[in-house]
């Protein structure tokens, strides 16, 4: 079964610093890779995402940056059509 979910900053900053392998954060960024979790994104989100990732507290690798910012594009589901009642429209998946 498929999930599809925003996935908040929050998360993946845990995922990547966490030192427990069987931490939820880590198991929602697995999930990610296994097509378990399919994220849903905008570029605003994804903007959001490379700016906290990139600050400097968190020392993380540009290369680990790239890796999670293209497995979000990868996995995820662009979300274009936002209806301003807080529903919103999802292409279908081909």
């Amino acid at each position: 079964m498929e999930y599809y979910a925003v996935i908040d900053t929050n998360v993946l900053i845990s995922a990547l610093l966490s030192k427990k392998e069987d931490s939820v954060a880590i198991k929602v960024l697995d999930a990610v890779f296994e097509g378990k979790i399919i994220p849903l994104y905008h570029q605003d989100i994804l903007a959001e995402y490379d700016e906290v990732l990139h600050r400097e507290k968190f020392h993380l690798q540009e290369k680990v940056i790239q890796i999670v910012l293209e497995a979000v594009r990868q996995y995820g589901v662009e979300v274009r059509n936002i209806i301003h009642l807080g529903i919103i429209s999802l292409p279908l998946r081909k």
